[in-house]
């Protein structure tokens, strides 16, 4: 938790003091973007961060779509391996109503009982998306300081 704090406050504060506002809204939602993924980087995760960055990168997305579907799958696919998402009645918390969902909850529930899958993939894709999200976070970052670098030459 020291880490995601500490590095959300440090892209904060490199934000703050070393972007130029020119009046464009985009960079406000440009810079949350860029904080959620520095702290989320490192913090431990839960379902409901899915849904934040969802939204900021669906507000990114005509910029990045690469990065879109990159963070947005990993982010999902670690939710699948950490977090129960099926019952013997449900396939993501909706009824089985059909049989295909009735298969799906099934193969869900394999998928999350074999411990060798949370040991190994869950490490490995948290991995992942750290970098990712870095890198992402780097990238909106640096885009403005290059800017700011040919405004003052």
């Amino acid at each position: 938790m020291v880490l995601s704090t500490a590095s959300a406050t440090i892209y904060a504060f490199l934000i703050f003091n070393y972007w130029r506002n020119n009046g464009d809204e985009a960079l406000i939602i440009k810079g949350l973007l860029g904080l959620f993924l520095a702290y989320f980087a490192f913090f431990n995760w839960w379902p409901q961060y899915l849904l934040i960055l969802a939204a900021f990168l669906t507000l990114d997305y005509a910029n990045n779509k690469k990065y879109f579907y990159a963070v947005l799958g990993l982010a999902f696919l670690l939710e699948l391996v950490y977090f129960e998402f099926a019952t013997n009645q449900s396939f993501f918390f909706i009824y089985n109503y059909v049989d295909w969902m009735n298969k799906a909850s099934i193969a869900l529930i394999n998928f999350k009982s074999n411990i060798a899958l949370e040991v190994v993939l869950g490490p490995l894709l948290r991995s992942l998306y750290a970098v990712l999200s870095l890198i992402y976070a780097l990238k909106i970052l640096f885009t403005r300081f290059f800017l700011i670098e040919k405004a003052v030459e």
